[in-house]
């Protein structure tokens, strides 16, 4: 990214809805930061109002990006589609109702045991685990060793401590 006008992201990616919105949100990512990394604001304040936000930001242009006016603007479904609107707000529903639980209690919960309370290093997964199961009611289906580190396979805490 050179902060101008030519923005880019490099993604492994299928031709597909799923991965269509993707695109758009992590675009989204980027348009926001081209906001504020700007001269005009302080070095200080150009990391950004908070990830959730971040994220927020992300996911409003994905979820854009798959509305019927704009995939019939940009050539993507002829116009006047039939669309079964209960269908594809079941479908948001289900691509993003989900994430706030991990967002707001597991990650969120887990660096602050990470940082604040100096979790050790031998409970990293444990504690992860911990919250997957109270937050979304995930369970292992068998057990994983601390010598893993599931909390790191997530780039929102290995590429972004909060």
């Amino acid at each position: 990214m050179d902060n101008a006008d030519d923005v880019r992201s490099l993604m492994n990616v299928e031709l597909n809805t799923r991965w269509w919105g993707t695109v758009l949100h992590e675009l989204g990512h980027i348009y926001y930061y081209k906001t504020y990394s700007t001269p005009e604001v302080p070095i200080i304040l150009r990391g950004g109002a908070n990830r959730a936000y971040h994220e927020a930001m992300g996911t409003l242009i994905g979820m854009a990006s798959m509305q019927q006016p704009f995939l019939e603007g940009v050539g993507l479904m002829p116009k006047n589609t039939e669309v079964d609107e209960t269908q594809a707000l079941l479908k948001e529903a289900l691509d993003y109702i989900v994430l706030i639980p991990w967002g707001a209690g597991v990650m969120t919960e887990f660096e602050h045991d990470l940082y604040s309370k100096n979790l050790p290093l031998d409970e990293f997964n444990k504690r992860w685990w911990e919250l997957k199961k109270q937050y979304q009611g995930i369970v292992l289906p068998a057990d994983r060793g601390e010598e893993y580190c599931d909390a790191a396979s997530k780039t929102h805490i290995n590429n972004d401590a909060a």
